[in-house]
């Protein structure tokens, strides 16, 4: 059975993998799997990945033999150094043989996946001289690890479709946003995660600001321009910005342009280019070498940790221009400055914060930044984001909501939450709601799966999905839930009669609370739209019903949302309290339920 590996971006998602080959390995003390960890298609994320795990999974000795290394085939790696794609197979499973190599990190593409296919066929097959194949003779399991599966889900399944479903193969999805994977599925285990939740910092933490919906130039300058004011008319030195783009480079470069020209900061890009800082041309002097190119242009210097890195062939090309502007562009080798600092992102922003240290810092990008990678230390405050923006062109979405986790964090025991300032994030209100509703279904499958919920269906996450982020308030008159409705519901026309007296609690019909007049439970008021036998409901009825008789899509009819009668118990009719409960289409018509599965 498929496993599936649910948790919030930034939730110790690949500790969850890390955590379960060491379970695998000192289970016999033999190491007696194959382990294959997929990562994500982009060669930044893969080098953090592999590196993480190796550290911990090589690090930890209980075999009996020394059958515990781990190689990573990912961008320029040195484990497959001279070996051709042709050879990658053999070479690999020579490893396995006489090397002890059991566990295998790859980034998830057309050239890998296919690669691993074969290694695992020529382990499962019988040699030349008839001999039978190293699994499941000699090694009974091959567990296959699909980080940030929801994005490469169809890649998995084209290429590796004919070998999932073997008795041998375990393969666990891991994902903030699941509900691709669950669809094409249908059934799957829900794997048991650890419930860090407490120590997570997650987007309700946050400080958001409303600044309509706005694109991503004017979401930059509605930003810096409230930032600026708020810091007296220059932006404070001490401000780490995040900035995500679009999926153009175009986007990176005009907001890193505008953010060092006009608000004089530190720009950080990040895409397939490289990476590169954009300095402001009048940053101060300290900041500036005695050296001279050939632009007649002194070179600025930068953190000696970034040195081996620099891209020597733009020396005599440090100073552009835009919008009549000269600002300083210092390019650097991703891939060498990713190794270097031990394939740690947020070990290069610490670089760079140490040394610039009287300019804010704002990083931008898209792709490479949106999933996976670590940017922020929870652990120093100077690489925790203070402001951040996710405007109007951030798809509402998988990529969307992974984007937004960029902001979140999760700490370890030497901190507590009130050591956290919350981020400002500046957005449009409908944005918010989303991405904290995709967020909070992630919380509650970890509340789930802590609770012992061990398998879960489409179907019925679609119900579970819905509870997440179902909006609930109580009340304890009808007066107050519907006032509050209209308060709220600005989208919709909510009809409230100004006068008080015509939600008297002695009225017989309130909304469509309606009071029952005779029988046993007579005074007690029933919910018209959800019970035509005129019962009332006590909490544990409302509960199982409180997702009903809502409308959660835009194309469809009906109300988004109900107010119930509720009581504690039916043994009292005192515990009467009204409950408010509405979908997020209440709050923006054009909220609707998840889109993260449209496109299967």
């Amino acid at each position: 059975m498929k496993q599936l590996i649910y948790k919030p971006t930034q939730n110790r998602k690949t500790h969850e993998i890390i955590l379960n080959i060491l379970k695998n390995i000192d289970s016999d003390g033999q190491g007696r799997s194959i382990n294959i960890v997929f990562t994500d298609n982009l060669c930044m994320l893969g080098a953090q990945t592999s590196d993480r795990i190796i550290k911990e999974v090589d690090g930890f000795r209980v075999y009996e033999t020394d059958d515990n290394k781990s190689i990573s085939i990912n961008c320029e790696s040195s484990d497959i150094e001279g070996v051709s794609r042709k050879q990658i197979d053999t070479h690999v499973l020579g490893l396995i043989i006489h090397e002890g190599v059991r566990n295998i990190i790859t980034l998830t593409n057309s050239v890998r996946l296919p690669q691993m296919k074969n290694i695992i066929d020529l382990l499962v097959n019988k040699d030349s001289l008839g001999r039978p194949g190293i699994v499941p003779t000699n090694i009974p399991i091959i567990n296959l690890y699909f980080d940030e599966a929801d994005k490469t889900i169809r890649s998995i399944t084209r290429e590796l479709e004919s070998i999932l479903s073997h008795d041998y193969i375990k393969d666990f999805y891991i994902t903030a946003t699941p509900k691709k994977i669950l669809k094409l599925y249908g059934k799957m285990e829900l794997y048991p995660v650890q419930n860090t939740l407490d120590s997570y910092i997650n987007l309700q933490y946050a400080n958001w600001i409303d600044i309509g919906d706005l694109d991503y130039m004017d979401s930059l300058r509605e930003m810096l321009n409230r930032i600026k004011c708020s810091d007296g008319g220059t932006i404070n030195p001490k401000r780490f910005i995040f900035a995500p783009g679009i999926i153009t480079k175009e986007s990176h470069y005009s907001i890193a342009e505008e953010s060092t020209n006009v608000y004089q900061c530190i720009s950080v890009i990040v895409n397939s280019d490289g990476l590169h800082v954009l300095l402001p041309y009048g940053i101060k002097e300290i900041y500036l070498s005695s050296i001279v190119n050939s632009q007649n242009e002194r070179v600025p210097t930068y953190p000696p940790s970034m040195y081996e890195s620099f891209n020597s062939r733009n020396w005599n090309n440090l100073v552009e221009s835009s919008g009549g502007d000269k600002f300083y562009k210092l390019n650097f080798n991703k891939k060498s400055l990713i190794n270097e600092n031990d394939n740690e992102f947020w070990k290069i922003i610490q670089s760079v914060r140490e040394f610039w240290k009287d300019n804010p810092i704002i990083v931008t990008g898209s792709r490479c930044i949106e999933r996976g990678i670590t940017i922020q230390n929870p652990n120093n405050k100077m690489i925790r984001f203070t402001d951040g923006m996710l405007h109007n062109n951030i798809s509402r979405g998988d990529s969307g909501a992974q984007m937004a986790g960029r902001f979140t964090l999760t700490y370890n025991d030497s901190l507590k939450r009130y050591d956290f300032e919350p981020i400002n994030i500046y957005s449009s209100e409908k944005v918010k709601v989303y991405m904290i509703n995709q967020e909070k279904k992630a919380m509650y499958a970890v509340k789930l799966s802590s609770e012992g919920k061990d398998m879960i269906e489409y179907n019925e996450w679609k119900n579970y999905e819905r509870e997440s982020v179902l909006g609930e308030e109580v009340f304890s008159t009808y007066l107050e839930a519907i006032h509050y409705a209209k308060r709220q519901f600005k989208d919709h026309t909510v009809k409230v009669n100004e006068n008080p007296e015509y939600y008297s609690e002695t009225k017989s019909r309130l909304g469509s609370c309606n009071r029952i007049d005779e029988g046993m439970y007579r005074g007690f008021r029933f919910n018209s739209f959800d019970n035509k036998d005129k019962q009332p409901i006590d909490n544990n009825t409302f509960k199982l019903r409180k997702t009903r008789h809502l409308r959660w899509r835009k194309k469809k009819t009906g109300n988004p949302y109900r107010i119930w009668a509720v009581y504690d118990t039916l043994e009292d009719i005192s515990s009467l309290m009204y409950h408010v409960c509405y979908t997020p289409i209440a709050l923006h018509n054009d909220l609707d339920e998840s889109e993260s599965d449209s496109d299967l």
